[in-house]
């Protein structure tokens, strides 16, 4: 059995909303648009070293890279026979707080190695309207330009459940509570463009099917006025549900 907390396949995993925040990239040529790029804080990174491996079992060592004023970190596992496996980045010294922006960028990169964060290089980078009022603070070459909201991450950059260390006799899982089968006196009226809508995402069978998974009950169930708010959710965030299986 391994001596580690959970399965290092759990490097893997995403991070809630929260751990990330966004830095603007790209600037339309108009200025009223910009791309957001996400990335995850030092902190999250020791939580999840903590969590999957233990704190006994990581260390980080720095030092100042061959070449300019760089500093080089090595993130370093320590396996089930006590040798250590390291994995190295480096990064430069940033231009906010410049040695600690260097620990933190230099940590950062080398737990991408191991897995940590690696997702967020793969996500679609969109263009976002800059508006008066907003969650992220927008600026280029010293320039202020507005605000943009918070954006929505697709399905698959959302946090799932983290694989379980293997035990020798695991529980029985409890029983699910079993889902109501009334339905909601509106659902004959709302049916048809309901439907129509799902038709979008892979039909009624599918979101119904992904709505009892999340333990929200089906949609002939809600209320009206819940069947148009997730319609509407739908349309900004449609990347939420994943794609029917074939």
């Amino acid at each position: 059995m391994s001596h580690f907390k959970q399965p290092l396949a759990n490097f893997l995993l995403p991070f809630p909303p929260e751990d990330l925040e966004w830095r603007a990239g790209s600037v339309s040529k108009s200025g009223d648009k910009v791309q957001l790029l996400p990335y995850i804080t030092a902190r999250a990174v020791m939580d999840r070293l903590d969590d999957v491996v233990g704190p006994e079992n990581w260390r980080a060592e720095y030092h100042k890279t061959p070449i300019g004023e760089g500093l080089e970190c090595r993130l370093s596992i320590r396996m089930k026979d006590s040798s250590w496996v390291s994995k190295t980045d480096a990064a430069e010294p940033s231009q906010i707080e410049p040695v600690k922006g260097a620990y933190s960028d230099a940590l950062k990169r080398a737990a991408v190695h191991w897995g940590i964060g690696r997702y967020l290089y793969n996500l679609e980078v969109r263009w976002h309207s800059i508006k008066p009022k907003g969650d992220i603070y927008i600026s280029s070459k010293g320039r202020f330009l507005g605000y943009v909201d918070t954006p929505a991450l697709p399905y698959q950059a959302l946090p799932k459940a983290p694989q379980k260390a293997p035990i020798a006799a695991p529980p029985s899982p409890p029983s699910p509570e079993p889902v109501s089968e009334d339905r909601d006196p509106g659902w004959k009226e709302d049916s048809k463009w309901f439907c129509a809508k799902c038709d979008q995402y892979g039909g009624y069978d599918h979101i119904k099917a992904w709505t009892l998974e999340m333990n929200w009950g089906k949609p002939s169930a809600w209320t009206s006025e819940r069947r148009r708010n997730f319609v509407m959710k739908l349309g900004k965030s449609p990347d939420m549900i994943p794609p029917p299986r074939r």
